[in-house]
């Protein structure tokens, strides 16, 4: 049941996401902490790959490889949009968080794996 939830959880935010990056500036949600945008990247793109890490832990990188290949596609299309720009060192920090995200889904895995050993 735990599983189903997280991979609902890795889907919505998937979505909201796409919805984030694509969508025009005026309707982009307003962090409740105050942030720079280089750090929302960052964590937007943590924890789409850490829910996705969780919610398939047998395939860790197949979930990195299309966290990332989402992130550049999402970069590449924002060149589409009037009000957005995709830029090399933004695709770069959402990759550097997806990395960290999967990375830390499997450590936790491992740390629960030797805890019921």
């Amino acid at each position: 049941m735990f599983k189903k939830f997280l991979a609902l959880a890795a889907w919505g935010t998937l979505a909201f996401v796409c919805f984030v990056s694509l969508s025009p500036m005026r309707f982009r949600p307003e962090a409740a902490v105050e942030s720079s945008a280089e750090m929302q990247r960052i964590i937007a793109y943590f924890f789409l790959a850490f829910l996705f890490g969780a919610a398939y832990p047998a395939r860790l990188i197949r979930s990195l490889m299309f966290v990332i290949v989402v992130a550049l596609a999402l970069e590449a299309m924002q060149g589409l949009t009037p009000d957005r720009h995709g830029r090399l060192i933004d695709a770069m920090e959402k990759v550097v968080g997806a990395v960290s995200g999967c990375g830390a889904a499997r450590v936790i895995q491992v740390l629960i794996e030797r805890r019921s050993t």
